[in-house]
């Protein structure tokens, strides 16, 4: 939890920031060491900052998007990637595998899950369209 928390400030400091952050800037205005640097690379990977150059520096940049729902749209996308399309292929590759051994019970509940799951999505593309 607590990575996640880190990136949650460095997120919302980037997102009021007037200017993108590199991250000496990002370490001084939130008191800490720079070795958190990779918060705002792992922000980068989910797409919610993206890196900037300045001419004539070497630094890396950080800018947050200004549009809530585009971000509230790359979070229910990049949550939906790493979390919930990885536990719906286990699943499926799960029911697929009759096992002697397992009980009935597990069966149901993972058929259960997966049957709720291909409903769950719904609500991903009316966040994506309301943008």
């Amino acid at each position: 939890m607590g990575h996640q928390s880190n990136r949650g400030t460095d997120f919302a400091l980037l997102f009021v920031s007037a200017r993108p952050l590199n991250a000496d800037e990002i370490a001084e205005a939130l008191a800490f060491s720079i070795q958190r640097e990779h918060e705002a690379q792992e922000l980068e990977s989910w797409r919610l900052v993206r890196l900037l150059h300045q001419p004539g520096d070497r630094r890396e940049y950080f800018s947050a998007p200004n549009d809530l729902w585009a971000i509230f749209r790359t979070l229910a996308e990049e949550r939906r990637k790493r979390e919930v399309d990885p536990t719906l292929t286990m699943l499926r590759d799960a029911l697929l595998v009759q096992p002697d051994n397992e009980p009935d019970h597990a069966q149901k509940r993972m058929a259960s899950m997966r049957n709720s799951s291909n409903s769950a999505p719904v609500g991903l593309p009316i966040v994506q369209k309301t943008g």
